[in-house]
């Protein structure tokens, strides 16, 4: 089989595709035909080596993927070969196969897009937790994603509709903003004009002026943002303040 492998840590652009063996399942381990793998950010310091733990070279990185069983072990119970499952792994995610402990892995209902279903466990449990978990967010309650271009921030942007929470994206730069816009009423992200007056404060950070963008089709007027939290937007400040102004 093809695999995506590094023999140094480093950027992503060591990766090079090779021929390796195919993997077999041992005891307990299913053997799945990889449909699509997932990017995470965990993936890329595995990569360069500035993980918290380290993985011995030649590595095959990749933690997320999808696809169909193409073999099980002894004593597996649960997958069935050609059944559809997604699973996690520490790595190994980034080739054609991969051989996993059988409870690593769970259906994925027919229909699903495996692709989709690759990159849904990382970012959309981890998005999850944040907000039921920590922040035990209600329905009703002002939420700020920061980052929420990113993999976890769209997923927050996700969960924290279904949860029935008004939600404010804030992303850096327009392309960014608007994605965000297309999923939740309210946006927030960096103008590129600069401004000595008004942006970020740390040191030696480029100041922008920050704009709060019009709310896409279909949202409720009433879904707006406080006065509270606008002043805070024009003076780029503390979300705390802006979180109890808005819930106010």
């Amino acid at each position: 089989m093809r695999a995506a492998r590094t023999t140094s840590y480093g950027p992503p652009d060591l990766l090079r595709v090779e021929e390796v063996d195919d993997p077999r399942p041992g005891a307990g381990e299913v053997v799945v035909d990889i449909a699509a793998a997932a990017v995470n950010y965990p993936d890329l310091l595995i990569m360069s080596g500035g993980y918290q733990m380290s993985w011995p070279l030649p590595l095959v990185p990749g933690s997320e993927f999808a696809g169909t069983v193409r073999a099980v072990g002894t004593g597996v119970t649960g997958p069935r070969i050609g059944g559809r499952v997604a699973g996690t792994t520490a790595g190994g995610a980034f080739a054609e196969q991969i051989a996993v402990a059988a409870d690593a892995l769970w259906p994925v209902p027919d229909g699903a897009d495996l692709t989709e279903a690759a990159a849904l466990r990382v970012t959309y449990l981890t998005a999850y937790h944040a907000l039921r978990s920590v922040a035990a967010a209600r329905p009703g309650d002002w939420v700020v994603v920061l980052g929420a271009a990113g993999g976890v921030g769209l997923a927050a942007l996700d969960i924290a509709k279904l949860l029935g929470a008004r939600v404010i994206a804030v992303a850096s730069g327009a392309a960014r903003s608007t994605w965000c816009c297309s999923r939740v009423c309210w946006c927030a992200g960096w103008r590129s004009a600069p401004s000595a007056s008004t942006g970020p404060t740390t040191p030696g950070a480029t100041r922008r002026r920050c704009a709060i963008t019009s709310a896409p089709a279909g949202c409720a007027p009433t879904s707006a943002p406080g006065s509270g939290w606008t002043r805070w937007y024009r003076r780029c400040g503390r979300w705390a303040s802006a979180t109890r102004s808005a819930r106010s």
